[in-house]
């Protein structure tokens, strides 16, 4: 009875800490630059290591590939794409990289460092993402691309995308957030979701600011949009900007919060995770792309349980967010050895 009384006394002194210390805030780290100033380029994680490639670096676009060590925080040139893909999309399925945009479509093997230039899409590829161990291109229509065959078949219908949206992946399902145009300036908040199971596209609950050219990505329960271009339909001025700010969205829930915001305001920069880290990479700091970056910020979410904002909003949370508070359950399980 003791050793019961004692465990529930100490979980509930656990969990207190770290509700009291979880504000939910990323912890931003700068890292090494990235050689090429460049935005709208792909980033893919293969073997551990960060691959940034292709984009545009002033009003060119460019085959370049350079790849990062986040052990050593070090990068190293690549094997450069047999052509220049600007606005590029990257996925990665057995062990090889595939990146798109328009029509083009380049497959990286790791094990002979080639490239090979595979059959041109049907369609302009704005976006591609991976589910289900499955490529899919959207462009017009959703595609499916069949890595082994090099062929394309549409899967369904595809929304307007708009330009410059970005898309992530979270239990079967991708989102579409954010879009615009360049001139004039002009950003969306809307956000689309896709159902893989229905074939299906629904509108839902927008971003907290409307957002062009923003980074997107999934870790765990939650989808991070990080910065873009906040732009209402003028040349210049009055409140065009670029964005530093960060929204997490809980999906399970429908909740946005703000985080942290990252140190370099940007649009059009990549983002990928790697051991549960966000590294944000390149990007431009104008409308117009004429101020490309090669700034690599680090993020890392302090976050275990909800921050209070959305445990008051609904009782399912705690039990929701239990689950990556894996340093709890370890602890938990060693006091039970210790005292059965």
């Amino acid at each position: 009875m003791k050793c019961k009384v004692l465990l529930v006394s100490i979980l509930l002194i656990l969990t207190r800490t770290v509700l009291l210390n979880a504000s939910g805030q990323l912890v931003w780290i700068v890292k090494a630059n990235m050689p090429t100033k460049r935005y709208g380029l792909a980033a893919v994680v293969l073997n551990d290591k960060i691959y940034a490639i292709g984009g545009s670096s002033n009003f060119i676009t460019i085959p370049i590939v350079e790849i990062y060590d986040p052990a050593t925080n070090v990068w190293a040139q690549g094997k450069n794409m047999n052509v220049s893909i600007g606005d590029a999309s990257g996925a990665v399925l057995n062990n090889r990289i595939y990146v798109f945009g328009g029509t083009n479509v380049q497959e990286y093997d790791p094990l002979t460092d080639s490239w090979q230039t595979k059959n041109n899409a049907p369609d302009n590829i704005s976006k591609a993402f991976v589910m289900n161990n499955k490529i899919y291109g959207i462009g017009s229509q959703l595609y499916e691309y069949n890595y082994i065959t090099d062929a394309w078949t549409v899967r369904g219908p595809a929304i307007d995308t708009t330009n410059k949206s970005n898309i992530a992946v979270l239990n079967n399902k991708a989102y579409i957030m954010g879009g615009g145009i360049t001139f004039p300036a002009y950003s969306l908040s809307a956000v689309e979701e896709y159902d893989i199971n229905t074939n299906t596209w629904t509108a839902i609950t927008n971003m907290l600011e409307s957002r062009r050219g923003p980074s997107i990505v999934s870790l765990y329960d939650k989808i991070y949009t990080i910065g873009g271009y906040y732009g209402y339909g003028r040349v210049s001025g009055d409140g065009n900007k670029n964005l530093s700010s960060v929204e997490k969205y809980y999906p399970a829930i429908n909740i946005r919060v703000y985080d942290s915001s990252m140190p370099t305001a940007r649009e059009k920069s990549a983002v990928v995770i790697i051991s549960s880290s966000m590294y944000v990479i390149g990007g431009v700091l104008n409308n117009y792309g004429g101020y490309p970056v090669n700034a690599v910020e680090m993020a890392i979410d302090s976050e275990y349980f909800p921050p209070p904002a959305i445990e008051k909003n609904t009782v399912q949370s705690e039990e929701l967010h239990l689950g990556p508070a894996s340093s709890i359950k370890k602890k938990i399980k060693e006091l039970k050895r210790k005292y059965e």
